[in-house]
């Protein structure tokens, strides 16, 4: 299925160039934050002037990367990492915002700090989930 937006000025696919880093964040954010909300959603990464945001068409995931930013890799790991939790939790469609933020904020620091996300993180949002 193609991306409703190429053919559109400015659309590049990016994806099998950053297939490795998207891998490398997915299998993080997962082990931190649990499986998707949806299964089997593909990724899809393109240089498109609406990103950076993530969009969902058809079961695919389309990650929106602003123009230049692909150039400068510790931008566009923090940039995937942000928008890699929107992949897993579907955000913008569910009523987890402001969980959702804090779950961004702490994966998109720890990628681009080359650190892992401590156990008080994890204790942190297990308890803020319980309420």
């Amino acid at each position: 299925m193609p991306d409703p937006k190429e053919g559109e000025p400015g659309w590049k696919d990016i994806t099998e160039q950053y297939k490795p880093i998207v891998e490398e964040l997915l299998g993080q954010a997962t082990e931190l934050f649990g499986q998707p909300t949806i299964t089997g959603v593909q990724v899809r990464v393109t240089d498109f002037s609406e990103g950076p945001r993530t969009c969902f068409h058809n079961g695919i995931a389309y990650i929106r990367i602003p123009p230049g930013v692909s150039a400068d890799q510790p931008v566009l790991k923090r940039q995937l990492a942000h928008e890699i939790v929107h992949v897993l939790s579907e955000t913008r469609r569910t009523r987890g915002w402001k969980k959702a933020s804090l779950l961004i904020l702490r994966f998109t620091m720890a990628t681009s700090t080359h650190h892992t996300l401590s156990t008080q993180t994890n204790r942190n949002t297990t308890r803020h989930s319980r309420r």
